[in-house]
C-alpha cells in the first residue's frame, strides 16, 4: 500500500514551465531565471519577449551570430525522468546550413539539455543532447557535433514548416540512453541556440511554450545522479521496485527548489557552458 501511494504521489506531479514567459514582461530580453553567454568570438542574435494576439513569445533573430540561453538548476536540485514539451515556429532559416557538414553547421533554433557537469563536456564531466531544426539533411537526421563526441545532434521538425508552430515532445533521459548506452546523470540546465555564424545566414525564431512534464526525481543511490561525477554505464539490475522504493524520498527537496525558482547562477559550477 506504502509503495502504491508513493506511487500516485510522484506519478501526480504536474508539468513545470521551464519558460517563464508569464510573469515576464514584453519588451524584456530573457525570461525571468533565463541567462545567456556568447559564442566565444562571435555576436549574440536579439533576443526578446514579445506580446502577440494569443500568447507571449520569446524571439530570437540574427544572421551571422550564435548565443546560449539557458536555465540552470541549482546542483544537486535538477530532475530525472520526464518529458520535455516546447512549441516554436520558425519565420527564417540559414538556407545553406547543413548539420552534417562542420562548415554549414547553423541552425535557425535548438532545444537543448545538458546532462552533468557542463564544465566538462569537453573532456569528461557532462553531455548535451541538441535538438535541433535543419535545412538540407534528413528528417531523420541524427549525429555526433562537430566539436565533441559529447554532444549529440537530432534534427527535429521546425524549419521544414516555416510560419508555422509546431508542437514536439522528447525523453531526453531516453535518448541518451539510446545513444550513449549508458544511465544518464541528472539534467543540470535546459536552454535554446540560434547560431547562424557558419554560413552567416539570417534566422528568425519563436518559442511560446517550454515544458518538463511527468517528473521522476532521480533517486538517491542511482548510479549517475551526481552533476560533479561522469555518468556510468546502464545498470539492468535496478528494479522497478527498489527505484520507486527510494524515489519519493529525494521528491520534496528537489520540489521545494524548483518551485521556488531556485535557478542556478553561472557561479554554481563555475562556467555554465563550454567555449565553443
Amino acid at each position: 500500500m506504502i509503495l502504491w501511494s508513493a506511487t500516485i504521489v510522484c506519478l501526480g506531479f504536474g508539468p513545470v514551465d521551464l519558460l517563464g514567459l508569464k510573469e515576464t514582461s514584453p519588451g524584456a530580453r530573457l525570461p525571468a531565471g533565463w541567462e545567456i553567454q556568447p559564442v566565444k568570438n562571435v555576436p549574440p542574435p536579439l533576443v526578446s519577449v514579445h506580446a502577440t494576439d494569443s500568447a507571449p513569445v520569446l524571439r530570437i533573430e540574427g544572421a551571422g551570430t550564435a548565443a546560449w540561453l539557458h536555465r540552470s538548476f541549482r546542483t544537486g536540485a535538477g530532475p530525472g525522468g520526464g518529458r520535455l514539451r516546447w512549441s516554436w515556429r520558425v519565420l527564417e532559416t540559414p538556407a545553406h546550413a547543413d548539420l552534417r557538414r562542420k562548415d554549414r553547421d547553423d541552425s535557425a533554433i535548438r532545444l537543448y539539455v545538458i546532462f552533468g557537469n557542463p564544465r566538462g563536456v569537453l573532456s569528461k564531466g557532462g553531455r548535451i543532447i541538441f535538438y535541433s531544426t535543419g535545412s538540407n539533411e534528413p528528417p531523420d537526421y541524427t549525429g555526433r557535433s562537430h566539436v565533441s563526441g559529447r554532444i549529440q545532434i537530432v534534427r527535429v521538425a521546425g524549419a521544414d514548416r516555416l510560419g508555422e508552430w509546431v508542437e514536439l515532445e522528447v525523453d531526453p533521459e531516453a535518448d541518451y540512453r539510446r545513444i550513449w548506452g549508458r544511465t544518464p546523470p541528472r539534467i543540470t540546465a535546459v536552454g535554446l541556440m540560434q547560431d547562424t555564424d557558419q554560413t552567416g545566414g539570417g534566422a528568425i525564431a519563436e518559442v511560446r511554450r517550454l515544458e518538463l512534464a511527468d517528473l521522476l526525481p532521480s533517486p538517491a543511490g542511482h548510479p549517475g545522479i551526481d552533476p560533479q561525477l561522469d555518468e556510468q554505464p546502464v545498470d539492468p539490475s535496478h528494479g522497478f521496485s527498489s527505484f520507486l522504493a527510494s524515489l519519493c524520498a529525494s521528491l520534496w527537496p528537489w520540489a521545494a527548489a524548483f518551485l521556488n525558482h531556485s535557478s542556478a547562477s553561472a557561479s554554481d559550477f563555475g562556467t555554465p557552458l563550454p567555449s565553443l
